[in-house]
């Protein structure tokens, strides 16, 4: 303004010497002046409007995420902790009572998964979900844990050494057995990709059979009879203190011949099938043995007849297949 005023007075004196009328001078530097400083504060003013819109526009909205789920699930001493969002999570913290938080980083990820060991005692678990825009979930929880078991029930199979059809099983724990389960599932064979890596899928569930303990109960052992054909057997078993073992394995059970028996007019008609193979066939007629010979058929199906004329005759058929398996089965024919 200063200057403003002092280029005023400097005109003020030009003024007579080029027949100029001061006051009109005067009058024309001023509105110049009022213009530019206009000009100034306008050029400001339309800046500081602009960096208030852009500010608005780039703020986070804060917005509750109504979609945030945070649950929890216990098993044995580990706690699984499932954070599911409908925005990005930022920051997963939690801790136990008043300690020391432990931090997991979202990574504006939508679900969250994480295992956390339960302490001895009586202990309140703390979590706090933060979100991409800032905005906080609290959840609390208390568990109880009795002692420092934190091992699993150990589970081992192996082959019955007098039955190869059977197997056994053998659940231990270092405190104490509270159950066992298992399952027989049937499976099949697929190829991935055409690959030759073989996987297995799973086409029939069984059903799931359990063993209570009574208390004090470290060791059991059991057999099974093997199912014929492919299958998965599944158990579990857990102790006292809710450590959960799960052991899944692949059993190949023995398979057993089908055979099927009929008479008609003084013939007896054989259908014998096996999907490993079909061995050797005897035929029993009161005593009298005969069959296909010591060459192995090596065949998934035979169909074959022999007279035995219609006089009454007790027929014993026995089917073996190429892993030495076989199938007996009883017929009487005739009058």
């Amino acid at each position: 303004m200063n200057q403003i005023l002092r280029e005023g007075s400097n005109l003020n004196r030009m003024a007579p010497r080029y027949g100029i009328d001061p006051r009109g001078t005067n009058k024309l530097a001023l509105n110049k002046s009022v213009k530019m400083f206009a000009i100034i504060i306008l050029i400001f003013g339309i800046a500081m409007i602009s960096m208030g819109v852009y500010g608005k526009l780039t703020e986070k909205p804060k917005q509750i995420d109504q979609q945030l789920e945070i649950r929890e699930s216990k098993q044995g001493s580990k706690v699984t902790l499932k954070i599911s969002s409908g925005k990005p999570v930022r920051l997963v913290s939690y801790k136990w009572n008043e300690g020391e938080s432990t931090a997991i980083q979202g990574n504006n990820k939508l679900n969250i998964e994480q295992i956390i060991t339960i302490p001895q005692g009586n202990n309140i678990l703390k979590i706090t979900v933060t979100d991409y825009y800032g905005n906080e979930r609290d959840y609390q929880k208390q568990y109880i844990k009795k002692s420092n078991d934190s091992q699993n029930p150990e589970i081992t199979i192996t082959q019955d050494e007098t039955d190869k059809r059977k197997i056994k099983i053998t659940a231990k724990d270092d405190t104490q057995l509270s159950y066992l389960t298992y399952e027989w599932d049937k499976y099949r064979e697929i190829s991935t990709n055409g690959s030759s890596t073989q996987n297995l899928e799973i086409t029939t569930r069984g059903k799931q059979e359990k063993v209570l303990f009574d208390k004090g109960k470290k060791e059991y052992t059991f057999s099974l009879d093997i199912p014929a054909g492919n299958n998965i057997l599944v158990i579990e078993a857990s102790d006292s203190e809710e450590n959960i073992e799960t052991l899944k394995k692949a059993i190949k059970g023995l398979i057993v011949p089908e055979v099927e028996l009929s008479s008609k007019n003084g013939t007896l008609n054989i259908k014998a099938t096996d999907e490993i193979g079909i061995s050797k066939i005897e035929v029993n007629v009161d005593g009298a043995i005969s069959n296909t010979g010591d060459t192995p058929l090596n065949l998934k199906e035979v169909n074959t007849s022999m007279d035995v004329g219609k006089t009454k005759h007790k027929i014993i058929v026995t089917v073996i297949n190429m892993q030495g398996q076989q199938k007996v089965k009883e017929i009487e024919t005739g009058a």
